[in-house]
């Protein structure tokens, strides 16, 4: 007999890692994906990770893309995504990175500002100044560090809560929407008749 959930197929999720040169995206996506503190990797990295959500099976595919000057990201990437990991660990041109990350995702996503480096003392970011910006940008910030595993769990946690979220409000309006059309319909003057 064959389970019901066998049947459906895993939705994927796609989620980028993003942020400067040096911020810790690397180190942050290594941690998560295999629990271990690393900085050197390619370019590009890909990982799945399955979720379940509502008895729902989820395939989240998290990607690490490099932030160098030399070789800015093609827009490609940013096709499809479901949220966005915006990593900092200093305040040199967030505000910048933030409007290019949006700009390329080309609509609203869920995006989690992580404060990488939270091991290092002194921190070299001012907190007041970082939680004005997610407060003013509407995103979460969640601090942590991939040397010590501080924080790295509630990133991607947040990140996820979030993206389930959005997708439950766009399926929300897209219900009332359609709702609305089908009312519209049905209160239509009828020029046709059945036999």
């Amino acid at each position: 007999m064959h389970n019901l959930m066998d049947t459906i197929a895993d939705p994927k999720l796609k989620i980028l890692i993003e942020g400067k040169h040096l911020s810790g995206k690397t180190c942050l996506f290594v941690r998560y994906t295999q629990n271990i503190f690393q900085t050197t990797r390619p370019f590009l990295d890909f990982y799945s990770k399955k979720i379940i959500f509502n008895n729902i099976s989820h395939i989240f595919q998290i990607f690490d893309i490099q932030g160098n000057r030399k070789f800015p990201v093609p827009p490609i990437f940013y096709r499809n995504v479901s949220g966005i990991i915006f990593t900092v660990d200093s305040e040199n041109d967030i505000e910048n990175q933030f409007n290019i990350i949006r700009a390329n995702v080309g609509k609203v996503v869920p995006i989690i500002l992580a404060c990488t480096k939270r091991d290092l003392l002194p921190p070299k970011i001012n907190n007041e100044e970082l939680e004005k910006f997610a407060k003013e940008k509407k995103i979460k910030l969640v601090f942590c560090s991939s040397k010590t595993g501080f924080g790295v769990e509630e990133v991607f946690s947040n990140l996820i809560s979030e993206i389930f979220c959005a997708n439950d409000i766009l399926k929300e309006k897209e219900f009332e929407s359609s709702k609305q059309k089908l009312s519209t319909f049905l209160n239509m003057p009828k020029i046709w008749s059945c036999f």
